[in-house]
């Protein structure tokens, strides 16, 4: 099933797993259509048509809907580790065990432990 809207110049469809855009050289009606089964297409396309095209399309480009979930997990993953931190008792650097550490300061890589962090593991 394919759906395609178009205002002026500009063509938007969603179709074959994805999202397409259209660019016309003239502006065409404004319409909402509705197609049959598309085939799923894989891979972006982004292309200039030749001058020859049969409505002039100045540019075409199609987007598959799995391109877009990189695009959201990767940002998610980096912002749910960089705000993940560590239990306490350890130390919020790097994570070493302060169980037992009296000095205030983690033998691991020197970071000053917090003072709740420091009695809680004495």
């Amino acid at each position: 099933m394919a759906v395609l809207a178009a205002y002026g110049r500009l063509h938007v469809a969603v179709y074959g797993g994805g999202i397409g855009f259209a660019v016309f050289k003239r502006p065409i009606e404004t319409r909402l259509r509705l197609w049959g089964p598309e085939p799923i297409r894989w891979f972006p396309t982004v292309g200039v048509s030749d001058p020859g095209a049969r409505r002039s399309i100045a540019f075409t480009a199609f987007i598959p809907f799995w391109c877009l979930f990189p695009l959201a997990a990767i940002p998610t993953v980096i912002l749910w580790r960089r705000d993940r931190g560590f239990p306490p008792g350890y130390c919020q650097s790097c994570g070493y065990d302060l169980t037992g550490n009296t000095t205030g300061v983690c033998s691991e890589c020197g970071a000053a432990a917090d003072s709740r962090v420091a009695s809680s593991a004495r």
